[in-house]
């Protein structure tokens, strides 16, 4: 990246793109990328540019269904004839085998591009792929001589636990609301915390005995959110299976006296969008949100991720839960789990919603998960 070329990287998402370019222009980094939102004026420039006999561009971000069109490959066969082309980089790799099996192809067909560049080095990156997702990664981009790296996934400032809703003296949901109160570090009562406060005697005691921090140290950034009474320290995301479960989250912790939006592919890109920059501005402290919500997100002050059903897989938790205290600092992920979550996903592996032509849900997977949970 720091000698002349350009290094290409492909990312699943139009948004965590505009995201990361953003972040790459901050910092300094000469970046750009061509995709469906590029306006005709941008895309004039970037492809002058790349013409060029000494392109400025340095990192182009693409999706992989732009690599799969005609312009594209031309352009990359033209950089690597003028010894222009650096690197090929998949971010968050672990979509090659996550999603090109289903209802995105093109990422089989990245590995494709070595016939246009037969001697440009490929980078993989991703922090969750398992021993089977790593080996269809290399087979499906067909990487040779591979060198993994390897770093801990230990992170010291997170802290796990499992609430059984099934013995949850009051409501779910309510258990839920004074923890997030408390993840957040709520300042001030207010009568949406005191108006259940004693059938919630058990849950305040399993919230204190996660060790809290308080004073300076944990109020020390802005606050975020001020509804009536509660002052927000940090923000915090709620993973819902459904859309309608979204909704009812949202409208629930909102009664309840924490602000609180749904995120879903049932709104429009434009609410989405609207609804991610509140967030991302902690405008709102809490998101409901389907598992649509979160990749490429860097948002530093996370300070709870609750599950409120399982996770596909115990990498896919492992993902979503580390979206929590990016900054360093204390936070908290939570999974609510019921035994009817189990009969659940063993009913959604056999709909064909969960099936397709190279593979379905595996039950060995759900599983190791729930045994994982249990224990």
């Amino acid at each position: 990246m720091y000698h002349p070329g350009v290094t290409i990287v492909f990312s699943p998402l139009i948004a965590l793109i505009q995201d990361q370019v953003l972040s790459c222009k901050a910092h300094g980094i000469k970046c750009d990328s061509l995709n469906s939102k590029t306006s005709v004026e941008d895309r004039r420039r970037i492809v002058e540019d790349l013409r060029a006999t000494k392109p400025e561009t340095q990192l182009l971000y693409i999706t992989p269904e732009s690599a799969a069109t005609p312009n594209i490959q031309r352009m990359i066969t033209s950089l690597f004839k003028r010894n222009l082309l650096n690197y090929f980089v998949v971010d968050e790799a672990h979509c090659v085998t996550h999603w090109g099996h289903d209802f995105r192809p093109d990422y089989l067909k990245l590995g494709n591009l070595r016939q246009l560049a037969p001697e440009v080095c490929w980078i993989a990156l991703t922090a969750t792929a398992n021993k089977n997702a790593q080996d269809d990664i290399v087979k499906q981009l067909k990487l040779n001589n591979v060198k993994m790296f390897k770093a801990s996934t230990f992170r010291d400032n997170l802290y796990y636990d499992v609430i059984m809703k099934d013995l949850i003296p009051s409501t779910p949901e309510r258990h839920l609301a004074l923890f997030i109160m408390k993840a957040l570090g709520c300042t001030q009562k207010s009568t949406s915390i005191t108006k259940f406060a004693p059938e919630l005697k058990s849950a305040v005691n399993a919230v204190n005995k996660l060790n809290f921090k308080s004073g300076e140290d944990r109020h020390s950034s802005k606050s975020n959110e001020t509804c009536g009474k509660l002052t927000f320290m940090g923000s915090g995301i709620i993973y819902c299976r459904t859309r309608d479960e979204c909704e009812r989250m949202a409208t629930r912790l909102t009664e309840e006296g924490i602000p609180t939006y749904a995120y879903h592919a049932g709104l429009g890109n434009k609410m989405r969008d609207d609804i991610q920059d509140k967030w991302m501005k902690n405008v709102i402290p809490v998101i409901a949100a389907t598992i649509s919500f979160g990749m490429g997100i860097d948002k530093a002050d996370v300070r709870v991720v609750v599950h409120w059903t399982c996770s596909q897989n115990l990498a896919a938790y492992y993902q979503e839960s580390g979206r929590a205290g990016r900054d360093g600092k204390r936070s908290y992920c939570r999974i609510y789990y019921s035994r009817d979550d189990r009969q659940l996903l063993n009913f959604l592996i056999n709909q064909d919603i969960f099936k397709t032509k190279a593979k379905k849900l595996d039950k060995k997977i759900i599983d190791e998960q729930v045994k994982a949970i249990q224990h």
